[in-house]
């Protein structure tokens, strides 16, 4: 059991000459710049690749709400035509759902009478169907059927 106890005296002497040695405050100063430098420069490398992230997110997003609404648009305009139930007002062209009018007027009170508006487009098949039919007017009137717009 002696034996166990030998070399205490040596123990002590490295737990007390540890404890007693004082680290030089430039290091430890140092230490905590690099520390905190390290620390800033993770921290805007996170902040970076978030932005990053929510652009792409956000652009995305905008991408998939257009899809969404032209899809939209092309089912209203399917369900039109297996109803068949489009009946326009003489002079009045049919596309899809609506009622189009074709006017050489700048602005016609008898589309704006029987409940028409200025068309706005909402849909690339609609696009090339109003600009087939500008070709022959200035002033194009848009109603919807059965008050369902599209």
């Amino acid at each position: 059991m002696e034996e166990i106890y030998a070399n205490i005296d040596d123990v002590r002497s490295l737990s007390s000459k540890s404890s007693t040695k004082q680290e030089d405050p430039r290091r430890i100063l140092g230490a905590s710049v690099l520390g905190l430098g390290l620390l800033s420069v993770f921290l805007l490398a996170g902040l970076i690749g978030l932005v990053v992230h929510h652009l792409d997110v956000t652009e995305e997003r905008d991408r998939l709400k257009a899809v969404f609404t032209e899809k939209t648009s092309e089912v209203f305009m399917l369900q039109c035509l297996i109803d068949k139930n489009t009946t326009c007002p003489d002079g009045w062209r049919t596309f899809g759902c609506s009622c189009y009018l074709l006017s050489t007027e700048k602005a016609s009170t008898n589309s704006t009478a029987s409940g028409a508006d200025l068309v706005l487009v909402s849909g690339s098949v609609e696009q090339v169907f109003i600009t087939n039919m500008m070709k022959e007017s200035t002033w194009i009137g848009k109603m919807e059927i059965g008050g369902v717009s599209g």
